[in-house]
Order: C-alpha cells, then structure tokens, then sequence
C-alpha cells in the first residue's frame, strides 16, 4: 500500500523549502526530471533486466568484472563491496541502487533538470531499514519489506557533494511504499528553479565536482546569456569574442 502523506507543486525555490523545511530529518530524497519515470534502479530496467530468474545474479557478476577493470583507472576503490558498488553506481554502471540524497536541494536540482520535456518531480522517502555493509550480502537474501537504505562513506568528490544515499532492490517490483511526499515541479517553473539553485551555489559543477561537471555548467551559463554577454563586454575591449578566460577571471577574484 502506498502511503503518500503530501502531493504539492512547487513553482519556485520558496515554495518547494515551505514544504520540505518541516520534513523528517531521516528523510531521503530523489528527483526526476521526467515526470512519468518510476522509482526503479538501472538493472531492473526494462533494457537491463534479467530475462530469468535463473539470471537473477548476473548483475553481481557485472559489477566484479568492473571492479576488476576500474583498478587500472581509479586507484582508490574502496575494498568493502558496497562501498564499491556505490561508487561503480556514481559512474553509470548498471546495479541494484537507486540513488537518492540527504540534501533536498541536491533533489531538487536534478528535478529541475531541463534536459526532458516534461515536469519533473521530488520525492521523499522515510526508510525503515538501513544497510550494514559489513554484514549483509549483495545478492539481498537477507533483505525484508521495502528497500532499506545504504548511506555510503564519501569515498568519491560526488558521493561526498550530492550528500549520497541508496535504496537496494534486492528483486524487480519491490515497491517503495514509505514516500511520504511528492512534488510535482512544472516544466515552465524548471529553468527559473535551476537560476535559483545556482545563486545558492547548487549547480552542475558542485554536483559533478569533476571536468564532466565543469563543462556542463559553463555550457549551461553560455545558453543563459551570462557568458555571451561578457564576451561582448570583452569584444568592446578590444579582445577576442571567445576569449573565455576574462570570464574565468573575474570569477577566481
């Protein structure tokens, strides 16, 4: 049974910290920026999902190729398997989490996200069981009920800046009953919030502190109009249109 306790809309930053400001502080968060996704993690994804349950497991066996493989790019994966797999999540591989966050403005931001065509929504989840990753394996035999949260040691820049959390879907269809709220955020509303997160310093570069990050916000800050208008600045100056760095100048001062 669904337990939804609160469905809201929020058009603006100040609307959406009027609702979660009072939430629970055991509260997780995730945004969607498609209004219509459901909450199920990668693997148990149509396009991913064992065709048997006789297959159920492959999906471990994926994630110990990559961390075999991951050791020649990343000299830091942590030695617990968890852990592990929360960082081989972070970088797209296909596994039984779904991410989540502590930081509702983090949520909200991935909510916002105008890459889709639609709404986007937030929702929040009161977990009742936790993972111990020192004893509880990740085939999930010993999981109950609802997914219980993984809180995962920052172990990566992202983990640490998204403020991480995980559900664990030890099967496909186990429900996650225990949403005690969901806000749908408009499409019209979406760029205005991404404006508003970015002035409170929530923006593609803090969450993905890395290159990837960095060139999604400078491209994000060049189809806002920031960067063209500065370049126009630097082009009355005498200097090239594209000369950039001014813009990085000014904001290292």
């Amino acid at each position: 049974m669904n337990t939804v306790t609160s469905s809201s809309v929020a058009e603006s930053l100040v609307d959406y910290q009027k609702i979660v400001d009072s939430c629970d502080e055991n509260i997780v968060f995730r945004g969607h920026s498609c209004d219509f996704w459901d909450l199920s993690p990668k693997i148990w994804r149509n396009e991913y999902r064992p065709e048997s349950q006789l297959d159920r497991n492959q999906d471990l066996a994926l994630f110990y190729e990559w961390r075999v493989q991951a050791a020649a790019y990343e000299d830091n994966i942590p030695e617990n398997d968890w852990e592990a797999l929360a960082v081989a999540q972070h970088f797209g591989l296909a596994t039984r989490l779904l991410d989540w966050t502590w930081n509702p403005l983090v949520a909200l931001y991935f909510a916002s996200n105008s890459i889709s065509l639609t709404g986007g929504r937030v929702f929040g989840y009161l977990p009742e069981e936790y993972v111990d990753v020192h004893n509880d394996p990740l085939d999930g035999t010993t999981a109950k009920g609802e997914p219980p949260v993984f809180i995962p040691s920052p172990s990566t820049q992202r983990i640490l800046n998204q403020k991480a959390r995980f559900t664990y879907h030890s099967s496909p269809g186990v429900p996650v009953d225990r949403i005690v709220f969901d806000i749908s955020i408009p499409k019209s509303s979406k760029d205005k919030i991404q404006r508003e997160l970015h002035r409170c310093g929530v923006n593609d570069v803090a969450v993905f502190p890395d290159l990837d990050g960095l060139s999604r916000h400078l491209n994000w800050m060049w189809q806002m109009g920031k960067m063209r208008s500065e370049a126009s600045e630097a082009q009355n100056h005498d200097e090239e249109l594209l000369d950039i760095p001014a813009y990085l100048r000014r904001q290292a001062d």
